[in-house]
């Protein structure tokens, strides 16, 4: 065998044993699918490294994702509300224009409508969905809703 044949085959064998140990984490991304056709139930706001603000058990938001952005409130609020939606993998999203029926509601409900609008990313934990402002300063915090 020349040198350079058996260099070749030994980097090739490297190669090879490199390539079987690197992990293959590309599972664990999020990715539109996690998103599309989901159901989630809003639980708070939050800045981060400041402050936690829940939204009491009796208000609650609902959010769905599916052909578009749907949501409805709670039978003290009565809303509906909707929007389009992007997702750009792996984590950004971008919400549309938000649409909104007109029925007396809450201060936090108009809030919670802002700040969705202002989501550009989002990430997935378990059962929860974090929607992230553009500077990752603020977060809305989600829990999944079982179907």
């Amino acid at each position: 065998m020349k040198p350079n044949t058996f260099s070749l085959m030994v980097l090739c064998c490297c190669l090879v044993l490199v390539s079987c140990s690197i992990e293959n984490t590309s599972s664990t991304l999020p990715t539109e699918i996690d998103l599309y056709n989901s159901q989630w139930v809003f639980r708070a706001f939050e800045v981060i490294g400041d402050t936690v603000e829940l939204l009491p058990p009796n208000h609650q938001y609902f959010l769905t994702f599916g052909e578009g952005l749907h949501g409805e409130t709670d039978s003290l609020c009565i809303n509906s509300y909707g929007s389009e939606y992007a997702i750009r993998p792996p984590t950004s999203i971008s919400i549309g224009d938000i649409f909104s029926t007109r029925a007396y509601c809450r201060e936090s409900y108009w809030r919670y409508l802002v700040e969705l609008k202002q989501s550009a990313s989002y990430e997935i934990r378990g059962t929860t969905l974090y929607l992230w402002s553009q500077d990752r300063s603020k977060r809305l915090v989600f829990e999944r809703v079982q179907q």
